[in-house]
């Protein structure tokens, strides 16, 4: 039968003799679990059928609980035991309880290695949205410190679902690990099916070449036969706006940026500059803002042999490639349809900052190196690491992350999923 999605369904078993009996026949029967479990899935049930002389029908009635939670099919029996003035025939009767709710959603969390949670994290979201519940993959298992959120299954009513002994239910893949993993650690006493953990197929972490993720936001941003500007900065010092307004080339449209190459060291960005429509590659040495005051909009960076420090720009549809490392401080700021990334696997990403609120911002990041994730705020974007992931301090991530390596939440860290 099928479980349904607010108050009980009912399960009916028929009972028959195999032919009128002239005496009063009675069997006693009973619920048993498998892999449907009472009192969460259906409510127990027990008693004496009476068939009476002439009688060879009856039904047992059992309620089905229904929930919102997506889960495999489920199912229960009905043991027959103890008939006066009859044998039993066949002793068991079973319910296959099919699931009709939508399917699970991607992990939002998903490490190769091990996944460790420290501190009162919430991966929960909005409890009565089974949407944004940001699931956990921790491919080599996970340690879990203290009494993280995680996301539980509801009835109807979105009351949390509790087993026998109290303890919350999880969802289907809440926390899941791969065949084969190897550290498990975490407090039972809160969640009922946390431990053992629930094994799955083994997730794989894509993460896109550094390369390719440059030619494609080259193809995108620059249309085939726009010219390049070379700019030197040893002939042309750039130390403030009016330097940088009188020396380097401006900006051109949204369809039709203007390409720029920097020659002969790194590039540094004056206080209060606001760049528009460029593609700036540095071939040699680090890009580098000083004090504040910066805007972006529309702009491409690519360092080929250096490093990036955004301090704290206010950047709005911007693209930001690394062959070292990048960095910024608590006030840059991203909107729109932002990109950062960078090459070195020895290198990292540590990001300080924070997305606008809007629905329309969205931060995409992706490492061959570290991620050090020390948002300001909150962030909206996914992020996705070759190595390791770490997540400190107490902001909230509206998005997803990937790690190759490990991911470890050392704050009081806030994971919701976006579709």
């Amino acid at each position: 039968l099928t479980e349904g999605n607010s108050g009980m369904t009912t399960a009916t078993f028929t009972v028959s003799l195999s032919a009128a009996s002239g005496q009063t026949v009675t069997v006693n029967y009973s619920t048993a679990n498998g892999t449907a479990l009472a009192p969460n899935d259906y409510t127990a049930t027990n008693g004496i059928l009476t068939f009476n002389p002439g009688q060879t029908s009856q039904t047992i009635s059992v309620l089905i609980i229904s929930d919102l939670s997506h889960e495999a099919s489920e199912t229960f029996s009905i043991n027959l035991t103890n008939a006066t003035n009859a044998t039993i025939a066949d002793t068991i009767g079973v319910a296959t309880i099919i699931d009709n709710d939508p399917a699970s959603l991607p992990f939002a969390i998903k490490a190769e290695g091990t996944v460790t949670i420290s501190g009162s994290s919430d991966f929960d979201g909005d409890p009565l949205n089974l949407n944004d519940d940001a699931r956990i993959y921790a491919g080599r298992g996970f340690t879990i410190n203290g009494n993280p959120t995680l996301p539980v299954r509801r009835d109807a009513q979105g009351n949390p679902i509790r087993d026998a002994n109290g303890k919350l239910v999880l969802i289907d893949r809440a926390v899941t690990v791969a065949p084969g993993y190897n550290v498990i650690n975490a407090n039972t006493n809160l969640y009922s099916n946390l431990i053992p953990p629930q094994v799955i197929e083994p997730q794989t972490v894509v993460v896109p070449s550094y390369t390719s993720i440059i030619n494609q936001e080259t193809a995108r941003r620059v249309p085939t036969g726009t010219p390049t500007v070379t700019f030197n900065v040893q002939n042309n010092p750039l130390s403030s706006a009016s330097d940088w307004t009188n020396r380097f080339p401006g900006g051109g449209t949204a369809t039709q940026p203007t390409v720029v190459r920097v020659i002969n060291g790194g590039l540094i960005v004056p206080a209060n500059v606001t760049l528009s429509n460029l593609v700036i590659i540095i071939e040699q040495g680090d890009l580098n803002f000083n004090s504040n005051g910066h805007t972006l909009n529309n702009v491409m960076f690519v360092t080929n042999n250096g490093n990036i420090n955004l301090s704290g720009v206010q950047a709005n549809n911007v693209s930001l490639f690394a062959s070292g490392s990048i960095q910024m401080n608590s006030n840059a700021r991203f909107s729109g349809s932002s990109l950062l990334a960078n090459a070195n696997s020895n290198g990292s990403i540590i990001f300080n900052g924070s997305t606008t609120t809007d629905t329309s911002s969205n931060l995409r990041v992706v490492a061959q190196g570290e991620i050090n994730f020390n948002g300001s705020s909150q962030c909206r974007g996914s992020f996705v690491t070759a190595r390791n992931f770490s997540y400190n301090g107490n902001s909230t991530l509206l998005g997803s992350i990937e790690a190759k390596g490990n991911i470890n939440f050392n704050g009081k860290a806030t994971v919701i999923a976006t579709s």
